[in-house]
Parts: structure tokens; C-alpha cells; sequence
């Protein structure tokens, strides 16, 4: 079970991974049974922007889908930099297929039933696969 000091841990080290110069972070903690969660938005492309939390040894996009291990902060990183911007950090050209970049939808949450599991998608939110 991930405890919410666990969750806070795993978003803040995601943060420090993400390029100030790039991305605003914001960390937000409700308190008990509410998930913790990083807000990020691109300072270049401010539309651009998801939630990412961190429960049970992954971070997970808001649609409660896994984004990565909490032990590689970097390949999240760089998982959310070409999911949300359609480019790879470091390198100044996007692919050719990314010439439009759109953000990951982003559907309502809801508060897990109990702390320690991932938010929940209510089933009248759209998911990435019904875009």
C-alpha cells in the first residue's frame, strides 16, 4: 500500500526530473483519502498540460492509466514530455507525425474508495481510447 507521504515523494521527484524551462509544476496535497497529484503544463505551449499521480509503485496518467515506474522518474519524464508535446527531451525537432500535438484527454476524477489505491475514472468520463 503507498501511503500518501510515498505518493508525495514519488511526484516530487518527478518534478525535479521535469525542466524548469519547460515545464510549471505544482504539487497539490488535499489531505487524507485525496490523492496527491502534480499539475504540469508546458511554459511553451501552455495547453498542454495533465495531472500525474503516484500510488502503488507507479505514476499514473489522470485517466488511470500507468505512465511508469516510481523508480524512473526520468523515463516518466520523458513519457510525458512526447505523450503531452510529441517531441523527446533533448532533442529540439518533433517527429513529423507530431506536427499538431495534442494533450492526453482529461477526464474527470474522483477520490479512490480507499487511500492507497489510484483515482478512479468515473464510467460517464471519456478515456483515451474513446478520443
Amino acid at each position: 500500500m503507498t501511503t500518501e507521504t510515498d505518493s508525495v515523494a514519488a511526484l516530487e521527484a518527478l518534478a525535479g526530473v521535469l525542466g524548469r524551462e519547460e515545464w510549471v509544476r505544482v504539487l497539490t496535497v488535499h489531505g487524507p483519502g485525496r490523492c496527491p497529484r502534480l499539475y504540469v503544463t508546458s511554459r511553451t505551449a501552455p495547453g498542454m498540460a495533465s495531472d500525474i499521480y503516484a500510488e502503488v509503485g507507479w505514476y499514473w496518467w489522470p485517466q488511470a492509466q500507468k505512465l511508469a515506474p516510481v523508480s524512473a522518474p526520468r523515463h516518466a519524464a520523458a513519457t510525458l514530455t512526447r505523450t503531452i508535446l510529441g517531441t523527446t527531451p533533448g532533442h529540439d525537432d518533433p517527429p513529423a507525425h507530431a506536427s499538431a500535438p495534442r494533450p492526453p484527454a482529461l477526464p474527470r476524477r474522483i477520490p479512490p474508495d480507499r487511500p492507497g489505491q489510484p483515482c478512479r475514472v468515473p464510467p460517464d468520463s471519456p478515456t483515451q481510447e474513446q478520443s
